[in-house]
Parts: structure tokens; sequence; C-alpha cells
């Protein structure tokens, strides 16, 4: 599904209430490696947690999709009228 130098978007920071380490929603992040216990996220810009040793892949999309959504987005408010800041 990811790549090694593949940019993915954050798209859950968030384990129950609380933030996971450096980890930030809609930040873009560079996959550097991958866990081999449950194919994870080693990511170049931050410091995976110790205790996982990468982020889970499922806190990710590819960048191309996150672009793609947004897009999709900006043209629906368009169809509605709706003001784009």
């Amino acid at each position: 599904m990811f790549y090694i130098g593949q940019k993915v978007v954050c798209i859950d920071d968030k384990i129950k209430k609380f933030r996971v380490g450096e980890l930030k929603e809609d930040t873009i992040y560079t996959v550097k490696g991958f866990n081999d216990y449950d194919k994870g996220l080693i990511l170049r810009e931050i410091k995976s947690p110790a205790h996982h040793g990468a982020y889970l892949n499922e806190r990710f999309i590819p960048l191309s999709a996150y672009s793609k959504n947004a897009e999709a987005l900006e043209q629906l408010f368009k169809e509605l009228d709706l003001q784009v800041n």
C-alpha cells in the first residue's frame, strides 16, 4: 500500500482523547521505512513512538488521495456557492 519515499498525510492523530506522540493531523510526512511486525510507518520528519517503533498505517493516506479529496471538496463548495477560504 505504501512505499519508502512516499508522501503521506496524517488523517488521525488521536488515541482516545490524546494525541499520538508528535503526530499531527493534516500534516504531510515522508515514509522512511516500515515496522516488520505490523507494517506500521516509520516517518522521516518525526521520531516514531518508542513502544511501537512505528505509526499504524491506518492513520495515513497517500498525499495524492488527500489532494484529490481537497480538490473534490473545493469543487463541491463552488457548486454550492460557498466561500472557500
